[in-house]
Protein backbone atom coordinates (compact mmCIF):
# COMPACT_ATOMS: atom_id res chain seq x y z
CA UNK A 1 0.00 0.00 0.00
CA UNK A 2 1.34 2.81 -0.49
CA UNK A 3 0.02 6.84 0.64
CA UNK A 4 1.55 9.95 -0.61
CA UNK A 5 4.08 8.07 -2.99
CA UNK A 6 6.54 7.44 -0.17
CA UNK A 7 5.64 5.08 2.03
CA UNK A 8 4.79 1.42 1.30
CA UNK A 9 3.03 -1.86 3.55
CA UNK A 10 2.21 -4.88 2.42
CA UNK A 11 -1.51 -5.76 3.12
CA UNK A 12 -0.31 -8.68 5.29
CA UNK A 13 1.40 -6.36 7.79
CA UNK A 14 -1.80 -3.81 8.72
CA UNK A 15 -3.18 -4.78 12.44
CA UNK A 16 -5.79 -2.04 11.94
CA UNK A 17 -7.50 1.25 10.26
CA UNK A 18 -9.16 4.13 12.30
CA UNK A 19 -10.88 7.66 11.12
CA UNK A 20 -9.14 10.56 13.33
CA UNK A 21 -9.77 14.63 12.38
CA UNK A 22 -7.43 16.81 11.67
CA UNK A 23 -7.07 19.63 14.51
CA UNK A 24 -7.48 22.71 12.93
CA UNK A 25 -10.43 22.44 9.92
CA UNK A 26 -11.49 18.79 11.76
CA UNK A 27 -11.33 17.14 8.09
CA UNK A 28 -11.10 13.32 8.06
CA UNK A 29 -7.90 11.03 7.37
CA UNK A 30 -7.18 7.38 7.86
CA UNK A 31 -4.75 5.76 9.98
CA UNK A 32 -3.28 2.65 8.68
CA UNK A 33 -1.10 1.11 11.49
CA UNK A 34 0.98 -1.54 11.23
CA UNK A 35 2.06 -5.01 12.34
CA UNK A 36 5.65 -4.31 12.06
CA UNK A 37 7.69 -1.38 13.74
CA UNK A 38 6.74 1.05 10.54
CA UNK A 39 5.19 4.68 11.27
CA UNK A 40 1.07 4.48 10.53
CA UNK A 41 0.39 5.42 7.05
CA UNK A 42 -1.71 8.74 6.73
CA UNK A 43 -4.43 8.91 4.38
CA UNK A 44 -6.10 12.13 3.82
CA UNK A 45 -10.28 10.92 3.34
CA UNK A 46 -11.37 14.87 2.55
CA UNK A 47 -9.75 14.79 -0.98
CA UNK A 48 -11.88 12.07 -1.69
CA UNK A 49 -15.97 12.04 -2.16
CA UNK A 50 -18.13 9.89 0.48
CA UNK A 51 -18.30 6.62 -1.31
CA UNK A 52 -14.75 6.71 -2.51
CA UNK A 53 -14.04 6.73 1.46
CA UNK A 54 -16.12 4.35 1.74
CA UNK A 55 -15.27 2.10 -0.71
CA UNK A 56 -11.06 2.65 0.59
CA UNK A 57 -11.83 1.69 3.99
CA UNK A 58 -13.87 -1.49 3.14
CA UNK A 59 -11.04 -2.71 0.97
CA UNK A 60 -8.43 -2.47 3.09
CA UNK A 61 -10.38 -3.66 6.11
CA UNK A 62 -11.63 -6.71 3.46
CA UNK A 63 -7.72 -7.66 2.85
CA UNK A 64 -6.56 -7.31 6.77
CA UNK A 65 -9.14 -10.06 7.06
CA UNK A 66 -8.24 -12.21 4.23
CA UNK A 67 -4.25 -11.53 5.27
Amino acid sequence: MVAGGRQFLAWCDISRIEIRRSRVFRLPYLVVHSNTDQAALRINLFLLAPKQREALQTIIRSHIQAA
